[in-house]
């Protein structure tokens, strides 16, 4: 099990996380969010909130989240970018 969560790790969180990371420190450098912007938390707030969502729903919503992904994601995203103005 060790080895497979390393390798989730490595290949897909990771990268994405940081992928996430990049884009944040853009919007800030270009003025679109404040330059006081605390990357690290906007990150646990955004992925906690989707991952606490999807491990603690039963399955058939969670077969639903995962259809429709932006129709949780979007007004997370908004709940959190709204608390950075």
């Amino acid at each position: 099990m060790p080895a497979l969560q390393a390798r989730f790790s490595s290949r897909i969180a990771i990268p994405h996380v940081e992928g996430a990371r990049a884009l944040l420190h853009r919007a800030i450098d270009s003025g679109v969010l404040p330059a006081d912007t605390a990357v690290d938390l906007v990150l646990d707030s955004l992925y906690g909130a989707i991952v606490i969502r999807m491990s603690l729903s039963p399955p058939g919503q969670r077969a639903q989240l995962a259809a429709e992904p932006y129709r949780y994601a979007v007004p997370i995203v908004d709940f959190v970018l709204s608390g950075l103005r």
